[in-house]
């Protein structure tokens, strides 16, 4: 399971409690949901077009996909 932030978002505040500061991808989700193995994907999401612009959506997409490609490839080995 990859989770993903939306634009401007942070790969793990956004998913931390701001009470309690739990993150429920490491802290709860593993309860309810066994053998899986959990990954966020952190991004500076400045496009196009604005005052600080990086990269298209397109250029997110492509260096998303090559990132999980490079995290599968360096994963230690899985058990089912």
């Amino acid at each position: 399971m990859v989770a993903v932030t939306g634009l401007a978002g942070h790969a793990y505040g956004s998913w931390r409690s701001q009470t309690t500061y739990k993150m429920w991808l490491k802290d709860f989700l593993p309860e309810d949901v066994t053998n899986v193995r959990i990954m966020t994907y952190g991004y500076d999401s400045t496009l196009v077009g604005s005052e600080n612009s990086a990269m298209s959506l397109n250029d997110y997409k492509r260096n998303f996909i090559q990132q999980l490609g490079n995290a599968r490839t360096a994963a230690k080995v899985r058990r089912c």
